[in-house]
């Protein structure tokens, strides 16, 4: 990450199970905090279950540990311009509001005849 950043490459880097997974919520802070002190510019927690078809986490824990990771002090911009979410729309929506600004989902298209 480091030598992407000095060469002028913006990186983005995602977190996988974040809820749901095998990691508690201070795991997930310890790897976004790693990846946010490597020089990530932007990383993105993901509700990887969620976004492959399973129950979505519940919005209250993605907030919950969003504004945990929110928090965290870390070297260079502040972690509200670093931090993304990949999930729900609605999640987006909610993550929204308290001041999140990357985001990626996914919507079903159906088939057109």
């Amino acid at each position: 990450l480091q030598e992407a950043r000095a060469g002028g490459i913006f990186t983005k880097a995602r977190v996988h199970g974040c809820w749901g997974g095998n990691m508690d919520s201070y795991d997930v802070q310890d790897v976004v905090l790693g990846l946010a002190d490597a020089g990530a510019d932007v990383v993105v927690l993901s509700d990887t279950k969620g976004s492959q078809g399973g129950e979505p986490a519940d919005e209250y824990d993605v907030l919950d540990l969003v504004e945990a990771v929110l928090g965290m002090d870390v070297s260079g911009e502040s972690m509200m311009e670093r931090v993304g979410f990949r999930g729900e729309i609605g999640t987006c929506v909610a993550l929204s509001r308290v001041g999140l600004s990357h985001f990626e989902t996914s919507c079903a298209v159906a088939a057109v005849d």
